[in-house]
């Protein structure tokens, strides 16, 4: 099959960045291959048809990008919106290359009435209209960590088998709007800490 290389780089101080997972997309926005960037950057897809195909990067600490440096850091991009890359079987298409910048993070910690941690509380993080960018799973420690974000305000809300809240400690429950809550300001390349919860079990019917 064909090959899709290239070099993944910080986009302010130029640096290779690896561990950088590459997917390869067809017209049918179907996955076909994958590669990851090594510590000089350089990543590689094989075993591809000759035709055309998109290429969008996946990462934890940077904003993801479509070919050619095309913003698609939300689960709403769609990878076909990119620039097309044309393979030919047996032969190298280079310079499918990729220039990131650093995300910014909201992290915290979920416990329940008790300070006892909360695991697998899922947590959402919408944008100033409400809208969902991103979301994580508390660990056992209830910890969590929600990275990929560009800088911009924020709204945090739970979503579990709890009384749920959006942050700072105002009810939240099913399709509740979420910017009923405080914003949480968040920067490129910084962490902001210390959205915690801790969420009250609530009442059942039954």
């Amino acid at each position: 099959g064909g090959f899709i290389t290239g070099t993944i780089r910080d986009s302010g101080s130029l640096a290779p960045v690896e561990s950088i997972d590459v997917l390869v997309y067809d017209f049918e926005n179907n996955v076909v291959a994958e590669g990851v960037s090594a510590g000089n950057g350089f990543y590689f897809a094989e075993g591809l048809p000759s035709g055309t195909y998109y290429v969008k990067t996946v990462s934890t600490d940077y904003l993801d990008v479509l070919y050619d440096n095309i913003p698609c850091d939300d689960f709403q991009c769609n990878p076909l919106t990119g620039t097309p890359v044309s393979v030919t079987v047996n032969t190298v298409t280079p310079n499918i290359d990729f220039d990131l910048a650093p995300s910014g993070s909201i992290s915290g910690n979920i416990t329940d009435g008790n300070g006892i941690p909360l695991d697998n509380v899922f947590i959402i993080v919408t944008d100033s209209n409400g809208d969902f960018v991103n979301g994580e799973d508390t660990d056992e420690t209830g910890h969590y960590r929600v990275s990929g974000l560009d800088a911009g305000n924020y709204f945090v809300q739970t979503s579990s088998n709890y009384a749920d809240e959006v942050f700072d400690n105002i009810p939240c429950e099913g399709n509740c709007d979420p910017t009923i809550g405080d914003s949480v300001a968040v920067t490129t390349s910084n962490e902001t800490t210390g959205i915690d919860f801790q969420l009250l079990e609530g009442g059942k019917i039954t």
